[in-house]
């Protein structure tokens, strides 16, 4: 969450005596052994007294401490006099690009994107090869949080023969950047080659995966099934996009030979699976919704078409799989595929002429719904959770102190105080939001589940009790 710059941190800066050299020195071998209170006590003595490099090296290590416990407001006020001064500096040297980067990868938690852009823009152009392509893709938060996804084209442009090659995370906020600005014929020659190289990481495997599901889903835009299928079969069941996979590969089995649109030329030749509008740019369909798309296929009179009547049965078996896929710990975006792949299958069911089948899919969809009214705790809740945990042990840290400084402790349990308050507004305000969007996710399954369970009764009442 974004906050005002804090006091807090500022008071520590003017507080304590004259204290030796090796302040900074005893402060991190005090870290070492776990004794991070006594460090942030051995650097708020050391820092008043510091000159020049060691002042920001002592800074920058209490910022870091501070911020790992959740004292987040102390540590923005240090990254920010570290930058100050490093700004009105005489030195000859600039902040280390180590550190000017991490400095920027606290205002990226934060979200305080033109801080972050501020702190890099006109430095990482200079920062060593390995470290310019953290730094960009840094930037591209920036740019995507700013809406100015060309500034991102641009600086990868300008700079693709200096950044690391290997970095697959750049290369995919690239493309994102690319499809945003509608080159979405050149995002997806970028997002599939991404998706052919080897994976040497669980980090990057998830992306793969990640890749995977966002490309099968653009493709499902555009109802081309085919292309969708071979990317989503490969994700495994142990993926964090596992539901989302089967959910989507059910959609993808309904798809499989859409209307090819007319060739539109391309710069690349001809795209003959691309409908464009007269500015060259991805008209974009979505028939993926439940009721949009099982009304199209109602249309299409589902029982003379056998077809059809095999892809559902298809469709069917992989959205049983999806709703079996989820666990307590999943995503929300996983929690809501399961729920889809639920009501799907009553309504897939409904078009089979299955109707009591039909019948207690979606009554087990509209019991799973209702139990899950609570929205899943997202990563970013967990993590003020987390830090409020920390908090407290870093105030039991101080309370314990074996060599106290009685004004220093003082102070610094009052901040530890005024930060959980603070932690526990982000953790509040965090919950709202997810239980907001959640709610609308329910609803809408709910109102899709009732409407066909009173399809399905009025189906069966036609057809009569030898039904």
């Amino acid at each position: 969450m974004r906050f005002a710059t804090s006091v807090l941190g500022l008071i520590w800066l003017t507080l304590a005596p004259l204290v030796s050299a090796s302040g900074l020195e005893t402060a991190q071998l005090l870290s070492l052994k776990k004794q991070d209170a006594a460090a942030l006590q051995q650097l708020w003595e050391t820092i008043p007294a510091a000159q020049d490099d060691q002042r920001s090296a002592a800074m920058l290590f209490a910022a870091d401490i501070c911020q790992r416990y959740g004292l987040t407001e102390i540590a923005r006020s240090y990254y920010l006099q570290v930058l100050a001064d490093s700004d009105t500096s005489s030195a000859q040297q600039d902040l280390a690009s180590g550190d000017r980067l991490a400095i920027a990868g606290f205002f990226a938690s934060q979200q305080e994107w033109q801080r972050l852009y501020s702190t890099l823009n006109k430095h990482w152009r200079d920062f060593p090869y390995l470290l310019k392509s953290q730094a960009l893709n840094l930037l591209s938060l920036a740019a995507f949080a700013s809406r100015t996804p060309q500034t991102i084209t641009a600086l990868y442009n300008s700079e693709s023969r200096k950044i690391n090659q290997r970095d697959r995370f750049l290369h995919y906020n690239h493309a994102v950047a690319l499809y945003q600005q509608g080159k979405a014929f050149e995002a997806r020659k970028q997002l599939h080659a991404l998706v052919g190289l080897p994976v040497y990481s669980e980090k990057e495997t998830w992306l793969r995966d990640e890749i995977r599901t966002r490309l099968a889903s653009h493709y499902l835009h555009h109802q081309q099934g085919k292309l969708a299928s071979p990317l989503l079969n490969t994700i495994r069941a142990k993926s964090p996009y596992a539901a989302r996979a089967l959910l989507l590969s059910g959609w993808a089995a309904l798809t499989p030979d859409a209307d090819l649109p007319l060739c539109s030329q391309a710069k690349s030749g001809q795209v003959c699976w691309i409908e464009t509008d007269s500015d060259g740019r991805d008209i974009q369909h979505s028939p993926s919704s439940i009721s949009q798309t099982f009304a199209e296929l109602r249309e299409q009179h589902v029982a003379a078409e056998r077809p059809l009547l095999t892809a559902l049965s298809n469709s069917i078996n992989r959205w049983q799989l999806a709703s079996q896929a989820v666990t307590p710990s999943s995503q929300a975006e996983e929690r809501q595929a399961q729920l889809e792949a639920l009501v799907s299958i009553g309504y897939a069911q409904q078009l089979v002429g299955d109707l009591k089948a039909a019948k207690i899919s979606y009554q087990i969809a509209l019991a799973e719904l209702k139990a899950q009214t609570t929205a899943p705790t997202s990563a970013a809740e967990l993590q003020q959770w987390d830090l409020l945990e920390k908090l407290a042990s870093l105030e039991q840290q101080f309370q314990t102190l074996t060599n106290p400084n009685p004004a220093l402790r003082q102070r610094a349990l009052a901040a530890i105080n005024k930060a959980k308050k603070y932690r526990q507004r982000d953790a509040l305000t965090i919950r709202n939001q997810q239980q907001k969007t959640w709610n609308q996710v329910i609803t809408e399954y709910l109102k899709q589940a009732h409407l066909g369970l009173a399809s399905a009764h009025h189906q069966l009442s036609v057809q009569g009790p030898s039904q």
